[in-house]
């Protein structure tokens, strides 16, 4: 979900992103954060936060971390929890800065490395999306998301928190029974249409067949003037 710099979330965003939340991973970013001081980023994010609490967003919730994994780790995972909404800015160019190729932006003052994380938030994000909790997401947008909008849809309802009121993730045993009692039931149209095809294979044909009738063979005759004649 991204957010424009020097904006709170508006009414529109927010009805946007409690319809999306229960669809999707909502992970907030803030584009074109190079046109914004370090305080007033430090501020958005702030105030983004507070929004995102105030009204109910739900975001992708970390999962809890593995107590044996090495201190690197854990320090990367506090990164990235402290880095949301992530603040990013991008380049899809290189360019030559201190002797080394990286890819950034050329400003008058200077070469700004997009990639490193003092300037942007673009390298933690890419960690978090294509590496770290990469599974994470995966297995959240299969085990939660994609099994409520099927239960929302083999039960003909379009408002999921008819289903699951306000949380998606409570009333998990409840959603799955409901599913299993949909399963029954087109199981056993499907064992009842089975049934009557089979009923309908086994009735004997009651068409008769049908035999050309008898044609008679033609006869000849000739008449007292001579002439002859042909009768069927």
């Amino acid at each position: 979900s991204l957010i424009n710099k020097n904006e709170r979330l508006r009414p529109i965003d927010r009805d946007f992103l409690h319809h999306l939340q229960h669809k999707v991973n909502v992970i907030p970013v803030i584009a074109k954060a190079d046109t914004l001081l370090k305080s007033e980023l430090i501020a958005l994010k702030k105030q983004l936060l507070s929004d995102i609490d105030k009204y109910g967003v739900q975001l992708y919730d970390f999962p809890e971390g593995d107590p044996e994994q090495d201190e690197d780790t854990h320090s990367l995972d506090k990164a990235l929890r402290e880095s949301i909404p992530f603040a990013i800015m991008g380049s899809n160019t290189t360019l030559e800065s201190n002797g080394r190729k990286v890819r950034g932006r050329a400003y008058p003052w200077g070469i700004v490395d997009v990639e490193d994380p003092k300037n942007s938030d673009l390298a933690h994000l890419r960690e978090m999306l294509c590496k770290t909790h990469l599974q994470d997401l995966k297995d959240v947008t299969s085990d939660v998301h994609y099994e409520s909008f099927r239960a929302q849809q083999l039960l003909g309802r379009r408002n999921l928190n008819e289903i699951y009121e306000d949380d998606p993730y409570e009333n998990i045993e409840v959603k799955y029974k409901l599913i299993q009692q949909k399963d029954d039931q087109i199981r056993d149209m499907k064992q009842q249409i089975q049934d009557m095809q089979h009923k309908l294979n086994s009735t004997p044909n009651d068409y008769q067949s049908l035999t050309p009738t008898s044609i008679p063979e033609p006869t000849t005759t000739t008449s007292t003037t001579g002439e002859r004649s042909t009768k069927i």
